[in-house]
């Protein structure tokens, strides 16, 4: 299920096999990641560099994006000092 693009591959169609995750802002894939965490509506991974991307769902500002849309492909997530 994709409806919100939480599946991070530029798209909201459903998928039966995994997909490639797009780089930060499209084209190519997500590297570095060290983790990965999903809920129902978004994911998000940890990267190499302690920075943090997420995609899907924006509802509650989830991916720290002051807009309710959705990210079909990772954001980086502003995080606090």
């Amino acid at each position: 299920y994709n409806q919100y693009g939480h599946l991070g591959d530029d798209t909201t169609s459903n998928r039966l096999t995994p997909v490639v995750v797009q780089q930060v802002g499209g084209g190519g894939s997500l590297s570095g990641v060290t983790q990965v965490a999903g809920s129902a509506e978004n994911s998000f991974a940890l990267l190499s560099d302690n920075t943090v991307a997420g995609w899907g769902r924006n509802f509650n500002w989830q991916l720290g994006q002051f807009a309710p849309d959705p990210s079909l492909t990772p954001v980086m997530i502003p995080l606090s000092p």
